[in-house]
C-alpha cells in the first residue's frame, strides 16, 4: 500500500512539474526561402524574403510541439527560354527537442510534417499553369536567446522535403513571446 501511495505521489509530482516546465509561446519570423529544381529542360534556382507565424508549447523541459504557417513567397527564374513563377504556402507541425543552456539560451532541433499548396506559372517558349499540393517531411534546427522570461529571439534553419523539388530550404530570424 505504501509503495502505491509513493508511486501516485511521484506521478502527480512529475505531472505537475511537466505541466509547469515549459511555456506556451507564439511568434513570427522573417525568412529567406531558397528553391532549386534541376531537370532535363534546365534548372530553376530562386530565393525570396518571406515570413512565417508560429505557436508552440514545451510540455516537458526538453520536449515540445510547434506549428506554423509559412509563406514561401513568389519565386521566379528564367530557364531555357521559359519564365517560371512558383508561389507556395504551407502549414507544418513539429516535434521539438530543446537543450536549455542556462536560463537565457536554448538550442533546438525539430522534425515533422508540412502540408503545402503550390501554384506554378510558365510563360515564354512554353506557357501553362500547374497547381499541386501534398504532405511531406520537414526538419530543422536553431537557437533562441531569451530576454527576461517572456521575449525570445530565434535563429533557425529548416529543410523541406517537398515532392518533385530538389531543394527547398529557409533560414530565418524571428521573435517569440512566451507565457
Amino acid at each position: 500500500m505504501l509503495r502505491r501511495l509513493m508511486l501516485v505521489v511521484g506521478l502527480l509530482s512529475f505531472a505537475s512539474t511537466a505541466a509547469l516546465a515549459g511555456p506556451l509561446y507564439f511568434g513570427a519570423s522573417a525568412i529567406k526561402t531558397n528553391l532549386q529544381q534541376d531537370d532535363l529542360g534546365g534548372s530553376f534556382d530562386a530565393s525570396d524574403t518571406t515570413y512565417k507565424a508560429f505557436v508552440g508549447f514545451h510540455f516537458l523541459k526538453f520536449l515540445g510541439l510547434e506549428a506554423s504557417y509559412v509563406d514561401f513567397g513568389s519565386l521566379e527564374d528564367t530557364s531555357a527560354g521559359i519564365d517560371l513563377s512558383v508561389d507556395s504556402t504551407a502549414y507544418d507541425l513539429f516535434l521539438l527537442g530543446v537543450l536549455p543552456l542556462g536560463s537565457h539560451f536554448e538550442l533546438f532541433a525539430k522534425a515533422g510534417l508540412f502540408m503545402w499548396d503550390r501554384n506554378a506559372d510558365a510563360s515564354g517558349a512554353v506557357t501553362g499553369t500547374d497547381t499541386d499540393s501534398g504532405t511531406d517531411p520537414v526538419y530543422g534546427a536553431g537557437m533562441s536567446i531569451i530576454f527576461g522570461k517572456h521575449i525570445g529571439l530565434r535563429l533557425e534553419y529548416e529543410r523541406y522535403g517537398m515532392s518533385d523539388v530538389d531543394k527547398l530550404e529557409q533560414e530565418s530570424a524571428g521573435i517569440e513571446i512566451r507565457f
